[in-house]
């Protein structure tokens, strides 16, 4: 869990990585990273043609996905852009 005072974050030079951090703040406030971030690595494994899903398990309201093998394993660890989902520093 990432905690931020406001005076650490009014010490954030940067504008982009100030900005960044708010709309992280705010996604998680809203409990809304998650289904973002679903939704971002959804959509780059589309792009790479791999199936893959998640699913919510209703009983314990945990998020679940399948397992990647083989040559779609392959095509996620060499094409997949890592950049979408983690900030390049």
């Amino acid at each position: 869990m990432l905690l931020i005072t406001t005076s650490e974050l009014s010490d954030i030079n940067d504008l982009e990585v100030e900005e960044e951090v708010l709309q992280y703040v705010e996604l998680k406030s809203e409990s809304r990273f998650d289904e973002c971030m679903r939704e971002i690595i959804v959509t780059e494994i589309a792009r790479i043609s791999v199936r893959f899903y998640f699913w919510k398990d209703y009983d314990t309201e945990f998020w679940s996905y399948i397992s990647l093998i083989g040559n779609d394993k392959e095509k996620v660890l060499h094409r997949f852009n890592f950049e979408v989902v983690f900030n390049k520093e």
